[in-house]
């Protein structure tokens, strides 16, 4: 039967899954591998991601001013 101009082609079926939320999730598992891989334990590789590095010993290292050279 040919296509009349006021029918709609046919069209493919809607994918099962929505591939962004597909590659959202599977990004999702491979970063919580990867890092319980590195540290053992995800969320200590975030605590050190998002940790406040300002009150560290060495945080005061580059306020001081350079040693005079003579």
């Amino acid at each position: 039967m040919a296509t009349k101009p006021t029918m709609s082609p046919p069209s493919k079926p809607a994918p099962r899954f929505n591939p962004t939320a597909t590659a959202i999730g599977l990004s999702l598992a491979f970063s919580v591998v990867l890092a319980s891989l590195l540290t053992g334990n995800p969320l200590r590789a975030v605590q050190l991601a998002y940790m406040d590095y300002s009150r560290t010993p060495a945080a005061d290292a580059a306020r001081v001013p350079p040693a005079n050279p003579k």
